[in-house]
């Protein structure tokens, strides 16, 4: 069995992809986080004897929407995981049958 050099640029070209996409939803999951923690986050504004006000969730903000996208992210991370498992055996039997 010949070993092209296309075989070994379409394994790196994959891993190369599937860093890629589990950096991108590293960086969702992260931003959506953001978005979580800054539900009802008014800054507490305190002036004299004044108590602080309380917290109001943001009307403007979707905690659905953040759910998905925190689902979404999970699921196109392991599929990039799964890749890149894949091409790691893959290139482990292809050193191995090399020699």
């Amino acid at each position: 069995m010949s070993l092209s050099p296309l075989g070994m640029s379409g394994l790196a070209g994959a891993s190369l992809s599937a860093l890629g996409g589990a950096r991108r939803a590293e960086q969702s999951v992260a931003q959506t986080a953001q978005n979580i923690a800054s539900y009802g986050a008014t800054p507490a504004v305190v002036t004299g004897d004044a108590l602080p006000e309380v917290p109001v969730m943001d009307l403007g903000a979707d905690p659905v929407a953040d759910q998905v996208n925190l689902m979404l992210a999970q699921r196109a991370y392991e599929a990039n995981l799964a890749v890149l498992k894949t091409t790691d055996a893959m290139s482990r039997t292809t050193i191995d049958r090399l020699g």
